[in-house]
């Protein structure tokens, strides 16, 4: 059995010339993306293992909705179409002009004069 060569994290960061850091490396190992073997207090990885982490980290392509039997996407058609983008700003608009009028008074209307009991105070006088 051959064992597979081994490089430190700093040496593996430094292989994959991705501006990559050796911290980078370490979070990987944490999170359980990246195999590392410690040997001594030395954390070491194999490029299979860095391949492996980069595979896990590859963005698929979406794919596309509807598609002709010529390959070539067509223009959907229906409730499932995005909406003309001036539909949504106009009625946030609408809102913005509603929020800038004043808001209506929720205090009672004060209908009723002073009672005929009530002596008006002198001002600037203190009893």
């Amino acid at each position: 059995m051959t064992a597979p060569a081994l490089l430190t994290l700093k040496e593996a960061a430094q292989s994959l010339n991705a501006g990559m850091k050796e911290a980078a490396l370490r979070k990987a190992r944490d999170e359980g993306r990246l195999a590392v073997y410690r040997l001594g207090n030395k954390d070491y990885t194999t490029a299979d293992a860095l391949q492996e982490m980069l595979d896990q980290c590859r963005i698929h392509p979406k794919e596309r909705g509807s598609i002709s039997e010529n390959g070539k996407v067509e223009k959907a058609h229906g409730s499932s179409v995005t909406q003309d983008a001036r539909l949504p700003q106009a009625s946030a608009r609408q809102i913005a002009e509603k929020l800038r009028g004043g808001s209506r008074n929720t205090s009672p209307r004060n209908t009723t004069a002073p009672p005929d009991n009530v002596t008006p105070l002198k001002r600037g006088s203190r009893t």
